[in-house]
């Protein structure tokens, strides 16, 4: 399913390589986990479509354009 724009043109289209696995070692539930770039700082994040806000790392926010 392709999401879209009340219009029905598409929002987001593509594909991507993500891991499926705990994103601690803590942690026994699977998570996507995308390698991602901001500004030349290769990370990883989690996607999580259902939390009703971000959560991020001080430190990583400091360094980006997140403030």
């Amino acid at each position: 399913m392709i999401l879209t724009f009340s219009n029905g043109e598409p929002f987001a289209t593509g594909a991507i390589r993500y891991d499926y696995r705990p994103a601690t070692e803590r942690e026994t539930t699977n998570r996507m986990i995308l390698a991602i770039d901001i500004e030349g700082y290769i990370t990883e994040a989690v996607v999580d479509t259902g939390a009703p806000y971000s959560v991020i790392a001080p430190q990583s926010s400091q360094t980006s354009w997140l403030r």
